[in-house]
């Protein structure tokens, strides 16, 4: 249970208030949700230690971002009592509350009820929920005649964008920050507010308003989720977690980081998760279990410019550790992944 948690009330009796957790047993309290989002540069309402007796008693409702606003109004619609906000539920000037906090924000997320995510948001001020036509979400079904010498059957599809899960997932805002990696990988259920419509995901499937059933046939969605799901529990023997640990890495150096002295802090929780299905000891990012070959990282011969490889101005990890480079980084026996284009089947 988190340490903090925000206090939402309900649509009947709305509320706003810092409730302290370790005050009340944990079997006493209603589950609660968790937001992620971008901080953006934009200025944002803070917990810190000059504030922290008033936002006890009671939050400013209207000095919230609208990303904040939204998502508060999002779990008294829904019933969720609690919200954990980062920035409201870790006192943003002291060191020792983040190293705490920060040390046990992969269970936050872990034993979440669900995550809402703001995924297209790019700060506060763009909120969660996006004004959109709701007729693009419709699927679009067209009859295909089966030609001679062609596999592909007769039959109903549906015309999809090209990249459209890479575009409206993948390579959105909030996908992009390093430390939504490990929140959107541990949390169990997450709702992406995505800039044309909602995408569900969980441990069972990607949905979508489009596709409420499921991604069937999406070849870039099923690759994803089978190459990174850490939760399921049959991830036997240590070569097929260490396989996954590589996908990890290969996705979140190409993440963006604010302080890059965090960047093994913000993979951390993650590496907790799965050192159960490894075992060993865990050193910089490396397993030990297959060390000598975890060396062999390199620094992709393309990179991106974003990612012009050069060494932080601050230590982050020993230079043998892929985190002591800022760059594109290919984990040992890891190759570059395309994004096929997909083509779905009509129900």
């Amino acid at each position: 249970m988190p340490t903090r948690l925000l206090d939402v009330g309900t649509t009947s009796q709305p509320s706003l208030r810092l409730h302290l957790t370790t005050q009340e047993p944990p079997q006493s309290l209603s589950p609660y949700m968790t937001l992620s989002h971008c901080w953006g540069k934009i200025p944002i309402k803070r917990l810190e230690t000059s504030n922290f007796a008033q936002m006890c008693e009671q939050i400013d409702f209207t000095e919230l971002t609208k990303t904040f606003q939204e998502a508060i109004e999002f779990a008294r619609f829904t019933g969720v009592r609690y919200l954990w906000i980062d920035s409201l539920c870790i006192i943003q000037d002291s060191v020792s509350d983040w190293q705490t906090e920060s040390a046990v924000m992969a269970d936050v997320y872990k034993y979440a009820l669900y995550n809402i995510a703001a995924t297209a948001a790019l700060d506060g001020h763009h909120g969660c929920f996006a004004e959109r036509n709701p007729l693009l979400v419709e699927t679009c079904p067209v009859y295909i005649k089966s030609f001679p010498g062609e596999s592909q059957p007769a039959g109903f599809y549906d015309l999809v964008p090209d990249r459209f899960w890479e575009r409206s997932f993948m390579n959105a805002p909030l996908n992009t920050r390093a430390w939504v990696m490990q929140e959107r990988f541990l949390s169990p259920r997450i709702l992406h507010c995505g800039r044309d419509q909602l995408i569900w995901q969980c441990s069972e499937m990607f949905a979508s308003e489009t596709y409420p059933n499921g991604y069937l046939n999406d070849g870039w969605v099923s690759g994803y989720r089978d190459k990174v799901e850490i939760r399921t529990p049959n991830l036997d023997g240590v070569d097929k977690p260490l396989k996954v640990w590589k996908q990890l890495l290969y996705y979140y150096n190409k993440c963006n980081l604010t302080q890059q002295q965090d960047k093994l802090i913000a993979i951390s929780g993650l590496a907790k998760a799965i050192q159960p299905l490894i075992g060993g000891d865990y050193f910089a990012g490396l397993w030990g279990q297959s060390l000598p070959n975890q060396l062999l990282w390199s620094v992709s011969r393309n990179p991106t410019v974003n990612f012009i490889p050069r060494r932080p101005d601050k230590y982050c990890a020993p230079t043998w550790s892929w985190a002591s480079v800022i760059a594109d980084i290919l984990p040992a026996g890891q190759e570059r992944t395309a994004s096929p284009k997909t083509q779905k089947n009509h129900p």
